[in-house]
Order: structure tokens, then C-alpha cells, then sequence
């Protein structure tokens, strides 16, 4: 197999550019749905909210959103 060489691939400094790029963007990206995501509790909704947190506060306690409490 004279005639078979390796191929050899070599990363150019555009494209690394275009991947770190990418990358930059998808981070921003699963930032963004999560804050969004951290934003839209059920308890967003609630109309009475404000009023139970100071009724607690005045007991000394504290209404929290725990995630993936069922």
C-alpha cells in the first residue's frame, strides 16, 4: 500500500475563532433559559405573595421557592 498516506487535519485560527465563538454563544444561551427558567416559579402568580411574606416576616420566618420540590 504504497499510494496510502494519512490525511492529516490541522485546526486554522479562523475556524477555532468561529468554534470559541459558537461556544460563547451557547453558554449565553443555556444562561439566558436559565434565567428565565429561575424567573417562572409558580409563586410568580401568586397574587397574595407579598402579603404572606410579611405576615412570616413578622413571625421571624422566611417563604422560599425550593427547586424541584414536588
Amino acid at each position: 500500500m504504497a499510494g496510502s498516506r494519512s490525511k492529516k487535519y490541522t485546526v486554522t485560527k479562523s475556524s477555532h475563532a468561529d468554534a470559541m465563538q459558537r461556544k460563547r454563544e451557547e453558554r449565553a444561551m443555556k444562561r439566558a433559559h436559565a434565567t428565565q427558567r429561575k424567573g417562572n416559579t409558580y409563586m410568580a402568580d401568586d397574587e397574595n405573595l407579598n402579603s404572606w411574606k410579611i405576615q412570616l416576616n413578622k413571625l421571624g420566618l422566611e417563604l422560599r421557592d425550593i427547586p424541584a420540590d414536588g
